[in-house]
């Protein structure tokens, strides 16, 4: 259960107040709030918080952002194991969060197949690790990204509501979500919606921000990495298989392009 605080100055635009993963989740009560934005994920059980006069139920992959000093409570829900995934940011920009991710009390996010919240956290915690004097400045892009993915994430679900997006992107991302293990191809994922593939594509980067193929890609990847943490036992050439990939020597370029990481390499940096 890895934990950090004040990673780099205060003095920085942003940064890291406090960071961890594995984390056995207490009861908390805050009737005053955090003094930071605090955003707070689920890795395994079920979470549960009460802010705003609402009722949250924080299930596996989902996460929330809270806004300084809103007063809530979280807990297990129904007193199981909750483990989480956090980070708390200041800076002497921190007073700016709010006009990155918008001035709402509360943000709620979830893993996508284009950007992964926890593996985020899990980057920040390992190159502590590694290198604990690590560049402030480095340090401070990554909080705006991370941050900007929080507000992208909020755009993409406020953009599902559109005629096109529910057309033509959304059932192409069900067809991916469900069959991304067979051959598909662009062309074919094109054809079920009845448009070309550039078409498809230039809705795909109008609403989730990359092509059809990246989506695709980015999703079998993402399922890479849950098989290469969770299924030890698979062999590289299996789980290459296993979602999508026919040729091994592919899987591994492509997945060490996206990750800077070999198959193994990621496997051994998360046994």
């Amino acid at each position: 259960m890895p934990v950090y605080y004040n990673l780099t100055y205060q003095d920085e635009p942003l940064s890291i107040d406090s960071i961890g993963s594995h984390w056995e989740q207490p009861t908390v009560s805050r009737p005053s709030g955090y003094p930071y934005y605090h955003w707070m994920q689920t890795e395994s059980g079920v979470g549960e918080i009460f802010l705003e006069g609402k009722r949250i139920v924080l299930k596996e992959g989902q996460g929330i952002l809270i806004a300084p000093f809103v007063a809530h409570q979280y807990f297990s829900h129904r007193s199981s194991e909750w483990t989480t995934s956090f980070a708390t940011f200041n800076g002497s920009l921190a007073n700016e969060i709010g006009q990155i991710v918008g001035n709402a009390p509360y943000l709620l996010a979830e893993e996508q197949p284009y950007f992964s919240f926890f593996e985020w956290v899990e980057t920040q915690i390992q190159q502590q690790v590694s290198n604990p004097s690590m560049d402030s400045v480095e340090l401070s892009i990554a909080c705006y990204q991370f941050l900007m993915q929080l507000s992208r994430f909020q755009e993409k679900h406020s953009s599902q509501k559109h005629e096109l997006y529910v057309t033509y992107v959304q059932p192409i991302i069900e067809e991916i979500e469900t069959n991304y293990r067979e051959a598909l191809t662009v062309e074919q994922l094109a054809e079920k919606v009845f448009v070309s593939p550039q078409y498809l594509s230039r809705l795909f980067q109008r609403f989730l921000g990359m092509s059809t193929y990246a989506f695709l890609l980015r999703y079998r990847l993402n399922k890479a990495k849950e098989l290469l943490i969770n299924r030890q036992e698979l062999e590289v050439q299996q789980v290459a298989y296993l979602v999508g990939f026919k040729d091994t020597s592919h899987f591994v370029a492509t997945f060490k392009k996206e990750s800077s990481y070999t198959p193994l390499e990621f496997r051994r940096l998360h046994r």
